[in-house]
């Protein structure tokens, strides 16, 4: 009896495997509705899209909370850096990757020709408690279908900021996410960026002046953000 109940254990294990392999890491990018869709989000989806049917825009900055919150919690560094490249903010709070290619394969994105796009997404994914090797597959595809959404743009990929004070499991998952995306290929168009050694101590330990809240980047970080992009675009590298 329990060499049998072993042989269908095996047989489990070997039936979810098979399953996994057929769905593979790629199910995701079906276009389905985000699990935390609500009233709030539709009505920031649609402003979105209204700013890009109706909007000149040379700048477009692409992500979840991070790039949401910057003119609100930045508006000087907004000002400077960003505002006078006629950005469309397309961010949302608490977005993951597959809700951001969501967006944007609902977008009317033919509508606009941006010289340059930035993309910082997946730390939502890790503090859900998702797999490194699939976020940095998910961003890949997100940064691919932009590149070729827009073939004449620059692509800036940034890695996800660094999380936690004390390095933690958190930490290392994004270290991780980090080095996998730098090794995966992308269209010539892209660039991956980082500016992670510039949020941390020299002990690694989170600069509290730039993430306060051991996640969100303050107006200091936002300042350090912001002149990154500002002096890829007027350097056009």
């Amino acid at each position: 009896m329990k060499r049998l109940h072993l042989i269908l254990l095996s047989l489990a294990l070997i039936l979810i495997l098979f399953i996994s392999v057929i769905t593979g890491p790629d199910s995701w990018t079906t276009n389905k509705k985000p699990t935390h869709d609500d009233q709030w989000w539709n009505q920031m989806f649609a402003e979105q899209n209204n700013q890009i049917a109706h909007g000149e825009c040379n700048l477009f900055l692409t992500g979840d909370s991070i790039t949401m919150r910057f003119e609100s919690t930045a508006p000087e560094a907004w000002e400077q850096y960003i505002a006078p490249h006629h950005p469309i903010n397309f961010g949302i709070d608490g977005d993951e990757t597959g809700d951001l290619l969501y967006r944007l394969k609902n977008a009317p994105l033919k509508k606009i020709s941006p010289a340059f796009c930035t993309i910082l997404i997946g730390v939502n994914d890790i503090l859900n408690g998702d797999n490194p090797e699939i976020v940095a597959e998910q961003i890949q595809e997100i940064t691919n279908y932009l590149a070729t959404q827009y073939p004449t743009s620059q692509i800036l990929l940034f890695h996800l900021f660094p999380a936690e004070y004390h390095p933690g499991q958190i930490r290392k998952r994004i270290d991780t996410t980090n080095e996998i995306l730098s090794g995966l290929k992308y269209p010539e168009n892209v660039r991956i960026i980082t500016i992670n050694h510039e949020f941390l101590n020299p002990d690694r330990t989170l600069n509290n002046a730039i993430l306060s809240d051991q996640l969100h980047i303050s107006k200091k970080g936002y300042d350090i953000w912001g002149k990154v992009i500002h002096e890829m675009i007027i350097n056009q590298t």
